[in-house]
């Protein structure tokens, strides 16, 4: 997982969603260190990963950290979807 300089601490993701099992969509996810998803935050980081900003470090996260945004990341992807 990736950090942007002068971006809020946390985790963002990038999600492929497929409703319907042909078409293709991604939605973007963004979890703060205290817990809370931010959508808003995701799309702004989004943005800024498009326009190649420079990476200022990376993390692994640990295993029980991964698949908690995992579970989370799929709940928000398809809430998404289900929106479409």
């Amino acid at each position: 997982v990736i950090r942007l300089s002068d971006s809020p601490n946390g985790w963002f993701s990038i999600w492929e969603v497929t409703p319907d099992g042909v078409s293709r969509s991604a939605v973007s996810f963004f979890e703060s260190d205290a817990g809370e998803a931010r959508p808003d935050r995701a799309s702004r980081l989004w943005d800024r990963c498009c326009v190649g900003l420079p990476i200022s470090d990376q993390i692994t996260p640990s295993p029980e950290t991964w698949s908690g945004l995992v579970e989370r990341g799929i709940d928000h992807a398809y809430g998404s979807a289900n929106r479409l």
